[in-house]
């Protein structure tokens, strides 16, 4: 039996060893509940942008587009539901992207296999309106814009079968048209969500969600590998205003992450807000130090699959220190 202690002794000791590391290694947490954007809550909140003057629009799940004032106040702006002709169906708004003119472009999976619309921007005479721009693409998610050479990235993020659809939107005569998986497909991921340019857009990084994982997609032959690791649940996706840093929503641990362009985590922090742990969807940066991002639902894999989460209704200001270590 004494030759067993040094051997019981070393085990415990690893084991200490082991936790200690681990608590170390646990992100830092931030309450946030009294820096939600909105004073009243939104109904599952997910894409967002923010316009040329400032203001932060997101994207609701009736399929409303509210405009958050500085005071907290919301405004309504636009409701996909009103776009011309008849259907049963709810249109949800998912992702949002605004193009170099001013318009918004929102993801739905609810409407004609999967589609993306256009809504004239704000300060327009017709802002607000709403048209059919492609169809198609599946669970249509996330919408990412090249504001300069006027490509669309949009992901399908179906569980086992997710795609990356690229669209030319200087091409006029397919705007309402139905995507071809032949042409727009560009490479087939695990569902496929949050989407980046990198800093010479040479490479598309794509948030694999339920992998917990982010992909990287070279542009110029459709070929992709696995970028980095990241647990949880990786959703929206975002580098920063310099392009230095690659920031990940983990909507089921409730993070945010930053990383390298070698793949390495240099910031991460926990979130808390008015409803308990936050499930980050979507962020955008308004500055170089001021990261908001949107709230949207407690993630589970049966949630995913039955598409019925329980949705969260706000949307917060985060600075760029409170994530970095």
């Amino acid at each position: 039996m004494k030759r067993k202690h040094p051997v019981v002794l070393s085990v415990c000791f690893a084991l200490l060893v082991g936790s200690l590391v681990s608590a170390k290694q646990e992100p830092r947490t931030i309450n946030l509940s009294k820096r939600a954007l909105n004073a009243a809550p939104l109904y599952g909140p997910e894409g967002i942008v923010i316009a040329a003057d400032g203001s932060v629009y997101a994207g609701n799940h009736d399929g409303k587009i509210k405009r958050i004032l500085s005071t907290g106040a919301i405004e309504p702006f636009a409701d996909l539901n009103n776009l011309p002709g008849q259907r049963q169906e709810k249109i949800a708004a998912i992702g949002l992207a605004m193009d170099g003119e001013g318009d918004i472009y929102a993801a739905t999976y609810d409407f004609n296999g999967g589609s993306v619309l256009k809504v004239t921007g704000p300060g327009k005479p017709d802002a607000g309106k709403v048209v059919l721009f492609r169809h198609g693409i599946g669970l249509a998610n996330f919408v990412l814009i090249d504001k300069e050479t006027k490509t669309m990235y949009v992901s399908d993020s179906s569980m086992f079968s997710g795609r990356v659809f690229r669209f030319n939107m200087k091409d006029e005569t397919l705007v309402g048209k139905a995507a071809d998986p032949q042409r727009d497909v560009l490479a087939e991921f695990s569902y496929a969500n949050g989407l980046a340019l990198g800093p010479e857009k040479e490479w598309l990084y794509v948030a694999e969600t339920t992998k917990g994982r982010i992909s990287k997609l070279y542009l110029k032959t459709g070929k992709s590998h696995v970028f980095a690791e990241v647990g949880g649940w990786a959703d929206g996706l975002a580098f920063d205003p310099k392009n230095q840093l690659l920031y990940v929503c983990d909507n089921k641990g409730g993070r945010i992450l930053a990383l390298n362009t070698a793949a390495e985590i240099v910031g991460e922090t926990r979130l808390i807000g008015k409803e308990g742990q936050c499930a980050p969807a979507s962020l955008v940066f308004r500055d170089e130090n001021t990261i908001i991002f949107t709230d949207l639902w407690k993630a589970s894999t049966w949630a995913a699959l039955l598409r019925r989460p329980q949705y969260h209704s706000y949307v917060y200001q985060l600075s760029v220190k409170e994530v970095l270590k």
